[in-house]
């Protein structure tokens, strides 16, 4: 049986990692700034929504950071990688963030067009309730009952690793009771594909396919964003 899946609170991540380190970036950052701007102005991206962030001074903590508020997205682009962050997924719809992410990854392939990507990665954290039936009873359903004599169950908590399969280098899979929502349910799943498999066409389709088949996996319907 598949329970509706409310979402109360959720965040969404996806990443692209490049097959090299872009040290070249590191030497003049205009193009790339320009061709964030070209392609997030549309989402309403301003001059004062960008900055160049040097961290603690390393290597590995300099990025470039657009901020759409409005969408309620910020975007990092790294020596290593590119990060778009959704952090409230109730302000957004599946597609806007698909239309976002793309235009980001595309664009950041083009200007800096010596990388390739090794992998995309998508990370989820979303906290609801289940219709129909209680955070306790499903988790024990998914997790089971847990040791004996250990003091009364107040619920149980799954984690689930799964190795290469088809175009996916890597996934796991976390069912919980959340710790930020009364009686509901934190579902994280994360994913990684090889970029050499899965086109930046194909990859909304792919993910929501790995996203659906997730959430069916543990009786649940995958829930419309924002939920209706």
């Amino acid at each position: 049986m598949s329970h509706p899946f409310r979402i109360a609170q959720g965040d969404i991540t996806a990443q692209a990692n490049f097959l090299q380190p872009a040290f070249d970036v590191l030497r003049d950052m205009t193009p790339l700034v320009q061709a964030m701007y070209n392609a997030l102005n549309p989402f309403g991206l301003h001059f004062d929504a960008m900055k160049i962030e040097r961290g603690d001074g390393s290597i590995a903590d300099g990025h470039l950071l657009c901020s759409l508020l409005h969408f309620s997205t910020r975007i990092r682009v790294l020596v290593d990688r590119v990060e778009v962050l959704c952090f409230d997924t109730l302000r957004i719809s599946q597609q806007q963030f698909v239309d976002v992410a793309r235009s980001t990854l595309e664009s950041v392939k083009e200007v800096i067009a010596s990388k390739q990507y090794k992998s995309y990665a998508l990370t989820a954290n979303f906290h609801g309730t289940v219709e129909g039936t209680t955070p306790r009873d499903y988790l024990t359903k998914i997790a089971g009952t847990g040791p004996a004599k250990l003091g009364p169950l107040l619920a149980s908590g799954a984690v689930f690793y799964y190795g290469p399969e088809g175009d996916r280098t890597g996934s796991f899979l976390s069912v919980d009771l959340s710790g930020v929502r009364v009686e509901a349910v934190y579902v994280r799943p994360h994913a990684v594909w090889d970029a050499a498999k899965v086109s930046l066409a194909d990859l909304p389709t792919v993910a929501e396919n790995y996203l659906r088949a997730t959430f069916e996996g543990i009786g649940l319907d995958w829930p419309v964003l924002p939920p209706k």
